[in-house]
């Protein structure tokens, strides 16, 4: 790791929270890095610098606006992608490829660009949570058209299961065990910080208990709206009468929540508590 140069890829709040525990280990050891956001989500950085540490952060490009549309996406992730290849040559041009590393996170659209800018300028590319499948380029898409282009550009692999490893067995590059997704990590870090969020307070003075949901993919809450609320109503209508549901509410899922809680019955919508992210 001696005067290697590192580049962590991030798009996404939920790439962030993954990558928390690399960032926390790569400080611990002294390893300097650096963090491109790709702008797909605006990420807010500083609600996770207790974890981080210090770090460099590069903004690479224009972040994404909120409206949501197949079109809108596709027209941000075109214009991303040749910004980047232009945005990025003064730092990637004269470097030592062999001893440079470009770090990607798990399937999303950021993923698959930093990848394909990685392998044009010639980098060493790591992919991190790679080998998860779905065998089905529809079911999610476009994360698994993403994890499949990704897992063929990639140099190392980060893979956290021995079943991630077996499916990329026909693919280059060095497999590497992790047996645990970092997000484990996350999460147990989680668990023993204390939070000063005023709903978490408020439940803890009340002791109520609670738990967190999140449902924010294209594919659940723009194309299969249907399963997806017949989903949700059936799991608030089976948990514990005294468990408490925190939703956490993306763009992306305002409006499907919106129309969830105007068809749930109200003693099961009660029990339901949107907080906006």
């Amino acid at each position: 790791m001696v005067n290697k140069r590192i580049y962590l890829f991030i798009g996404t709040t939920a790439e962030l929270i993954k990558l928390v525990p690399v960032i926390r280990e790569l400080n611990a050891r002294k390893i300097k890095f650096t963090i491109i956001a790709s702008g797909q989500n605006d990420i807010r950085f500083e609600e996770f610098a207790t974890e981080m540490g210090n770090v460099e952060i590069l903004y690479a490009v224009t972040p994404k606006g909120k409206e949501s549309s197949l079109i809108l996406f596709a027209i941000w992730a075109v214009r991303t992608f040749f910004s980047l290849l232009k945005g990025m040559r003064g730092h990637f041009e004269g470097l030592n490829k062999s001893n440079s590393l470009f770090i990607v996170h798990g399937d999303t659209v950021s993923s698959l660009m930093g990848a394909l800018v990685a392998s044009l300028y010639g980098l060493k590319l790591v992919h991190i949570e790679s080998g998860l499948r779905s065998f089905n380029f529809f079911e999610p898409f476009p994360e698994e058209l993403c994890r499949y282009f990704v897992s063929r550009l990639a140099d190392i692999h980060f893979c956290p299961n021995a079943w991630a490893v077996q499916n990329l067995r026909s693919v280059k590059g060095e497999k590497v065990n992790t047996y645990q997704n970092t997000l484990i990590e996350t999460f147990w870090t989680v668990i023993r910080t204390k939070s000063y969020h005023p709903l978490i307070r408020q439940m803890q003075k009340l002791k109520r208990r609670y738990f967190v949901l999140v449902v924010h993919r294209q594919e659940h809450v723009l194309f299969g709206k249907t399963k997806t609320t017949d989903t949700l109503k059936f799991l608030l209508s089976v948990v514990p009468k005294n468990l408490q549901c925190i939703f956490l509410v993306h763009d992306l899922s305002a409006d499907f929540i919106h129309a969830l809680g105007q068809t749930l019955p109200q003693e099961i919508a009660n029990r339901m508590m949107r907080v906006e992210r």
